[in-house]
């Protein structure tokens, strides 16, 4: 997909690639399946499709399958052939430079799923009000989104 990691950059998503876009939210709260969405622009696409990943992870001590670091992901990229050098450069626009030892915290991955935002989805876009844009004296909007209920794609390989 030529997968280009651009959340850093302050764009409206987190990941682009030629087909699509996607935006990626996580927690650490396993209870609640919101998202908070920071912009209009977040949700909103006219393009290309886009989905919202959706992961909840839980600190972990351990060693095993769905454990991840930041240095575990960034050396499967390598392995996959993904330009690290770049996602070093923007790991440490986000303060998380080589060597930071927030690098080696361990999450356990417990579940990741994707949602197609699409008319169904619930979102709050510029194409929500009249005409297409803000109400005069509105700058942007923050909202949350539950996301249980709605139809998802569980990305987590079971073995």
């Amino acid at each position: 997909y030529n997968p280009l990691w651009d959340g850093p950059n302050q764009s409206s998503y987190d990941i682009a690639t030629n087909d699509f876009f996607v935006e990626v939210k996580s927690s650490i709260n396993r209870s609640k399946k919101e998202v908070t969405i920071s912009s209009i622009y977040q949700l909103s696409n006219l393009k290309k499709k886009l989905f919202l990943v959706f992961c909840t992870f839980e600190l972990s001590h351990g060693q095993g399958e769905h454990i991840y670091s930041i240095n575990s992901v960034v050396d499967e990229l390598k392995e996959l052939g993904y330009n690290v050098g770049l996602v070093n450069e923007l790991l440490e626009k986000k303060g998380f430079g080589p060597g930071k030892s927030d690098r080696k915290k361990q999450f356990l991955l417990h579940s990741m799923y994707r949602y197609a935002v699409d008319d169904a989805f619930p979102k709050v876009i510029e194409q929500s009000f009249k005409g297409d844009t803000l109400p005069k004296g509105i700058n942007d909007i923050s909202y949350t989104v539950d996301l249980t209920g709605l139809d998802a794609e569980n990305l987590i390989k079971e073995d």
